[in-house]
């Protein structure tokens, strides 16, 4: 987040910075910290209504959809990541 950023504000830039599309933010549903205590990070669900995923390549090295089955193979991962697909995301 910017400074004096709220959550919905930085999920809007963000998503349109990284992938551009425009969201509609729908409801903050989890939050956790890296391992090693350095940042905060705050899960979202949201809505594209439209648009195509664009990955700008200076912010996202790696792009690619994967089930929730395949996340916890992912390296790195962080803790609190494998926790929210675990417990969280099935009840979403």
């Amino acid at each position: 987040m910017e400074p004096g950023e709220t959550q919905r504000e930085a999920l809007l830039r963000e998503v349109r910075e990284e992938v551009g599309l425009t969201v509609v933010p729908l409801a903050k549903v989890w939050e956790s910290e890296t391992d090693d205590g350095r940042f905060r990070l705050h899960w979202w669900t949201a809505r594209a209504d439209d648009g195509e995923v664009v990955p700008d390549p200076v912010e996202v090295a790696e792009a690619r959809w994967i089930t929730p089955q395949e996340f916890p193979a992912l390296d790195p991962i962080f803790q609190g990541d494998l926790e929210f697909f675990d417990r969280i995301l099935p009840s979403l």
